[in-house]
């Protein structure tokens, strides 16, 4: 059975399958369930992303992407769900089939008491950090976690708090990401007031991989945290240590774990945010802070999916910044970023990489809309060589919507890769056409 639920099609139908049937299985109107089908062309004029070799192709993909969402006394559900297949008409490379699903469940089993928690992320991940993210370089990873939370009152502010986990990690081509994770955390927490408040938490984590080449470990975690919700303005900060234990004893570590984020409405239409982390993290973990924000994109990255999935632990310095205005015809969103990662081991290459992204939309008229997106990114790899890439990416849409439900988008799309490495390097350019009927 669990080399059953492991296969990628079938994590993928099961969540879609168990979103419908719980909208089924619930009151009439407790689930929102907003959902869109389409067909999209694609051409482009270097599909491998070749530096000498360019083949053009032509993809044809039927799609269906589907949003899920009740917030109840007795179950909150968030769920978002996007299953492709492409075809390549030229026959560059077979044709395949790709998911991506988030989705979180609460279930309060007794309201305040006993709650239990399931979570499940799939998406796509690089074979290859190294090379470019084709349809050659691609595997479906999934990361699957469910346990009870139990929580208690001690006074009038102050409540406990303890929760329990299993996860499953589990990766088409990369084996040694495959494995298992047992978790457990205890939190005393106490408000100051309606909108401040604060906490003592102890997380322990043990993993447990299929494979004997990586080596377990056990992660201890101990901080102090702080959050605050006021009209306009959402923080939080958790500060304290972390352990590594690697059960081989050649690479214990310790070190200080510092998470900290802060969101200003500065005016009716304007949000600025900033996040900032430094602590022990993997590639399991980088799936899950990536895709648990599920109010935004399923998967939300750059041009490049940053991390290998394997077993390896890695010190982690992250700092983004954040701008966002909507008005009546006019959106724009920017965040620049600087990130650092440190395997502990030696297997894959520490990278340095900073950049950023800039979109805007603006309605022409009522039913039509012309949209624009820049991604910049620069990343070091700490190879022999210490290889350096640049990738740039520039998007230009434009939508009509035919009728309420049906619309359709014509768009222009350049990529490009200058690399130290010159057989990288690439550049390509695309056409699509996308016609959606959506709910």
């Amino acid at each position: 059975m669990r080399r059953f639920l492991k296969q990628p099609h079938i994590r993928s139908s099961l969540a879609f399958a168990s979103t419908s049937l719980l909208a089924l299985a619930s009151p009439v109107n407790a689930v929102d369930i907003d959902y869109q089908v389409g067909v999209s062309a694609l051409s482009s004029n270097n599909i491998a992303l070749s530096n000498t070799n360019t083949v053009d192709d032509t993809v044809l993909s039927p799609q269906i992407r589907f949003d899920a969402s009740q917030a109840g006394s007795v179950l909150n559900l968030k769920a978002r769900g996007e299953y492709q297949y492409l075809d390549y008409l030229d026959n560059t490379f077979g044709n395949e089939s790709r998911s991506e699903f988030a989705g979180q469940l609460e279930w309060m089993f007794l309201p305040q008491r006993l709650h239990f928690v399931v979570e499940d992320y799939l998406s796509s991940q690089p074979t290859d950090v190294l090379t470019a993210f084709t349809p050659g370089n691609q595997q479906q990873i999934n990361v699957f976690t469910a346990g009870p939370r139990f929580f208690a009152r001690l006074a009038e502010a102050t409540r406990a708090q303890a929760e329990l986990r299993y996860s499953n990690t589990w990766a088409e081509e990369t084996k040694e990401f495959n494995g298992d994770r047992y978790g457990a955390s205890a939190r005393l927490l106490r408000d100051i007031d309606s909108s401040r408040h604060v906490g003592i938490n102890a997380e322990a984590s043990q993993v447990r991989f299929d494979r004997a080449q990586p080596v377990d470990y056990e992660r201890y975690d101990a901080f102090a945290s702080y959050n605050e919700e006021r009209e306009r303005i959402t923080m939080g900060l958790d500060l304290g240590y972390s352990k590594l234990n690697r059960d081989d004893g050649r690479s214990n570590d310790s070190a200080p774990l510092l998470r900290a984020n802060v969101e200003w409405a500065a005016g009716t239409r304007s949000t600025l945010s900033t996040n900032i982390n430094y602590e022990f993290a993997d590639a399991a973990g980088d799936v899950v802070s990536r895709a648990s924000l599920i109010d935004g994109p399923i998967i939300g990255t750059l041009s490049n999916a940053e991390l290998l999935a394997n077993a390896e632990v890695f010190r982690q310095t992250r700092f983004s910044l954040g701008y966002r205005y909507v008005g009546e015809r006019w959106s724009v969103q920017t965040s620049p970023y600087y990130q650092r990662i440190n395997y502990q081991e030696s297997l894959t290459p520490d990278q340095t990489s900073r950049g950023g992204f800039a979109a805007a939309d603006v309605r022409l008229r009522p039913l039509l809309s012309l949209g624009a997106q820049a991604v910049y990114e620069r990343r070091r790899f700490a190879t022999p060589t210490s290889r350096v890439d640049r990738d740039y990416s520039l998007q230009l849409t434009i939508t009509q919507e035919l009728t309420r439900h049906w619309l359709a988008r014509l768009g222009f799309q350049r990529n490009e890769r200058n690399s130290d490495d010159r057989l990288q390097s690439y550049n390509e350019n695309q056409i699509f056409i996308d016609v959606f009927w959506r709910r």
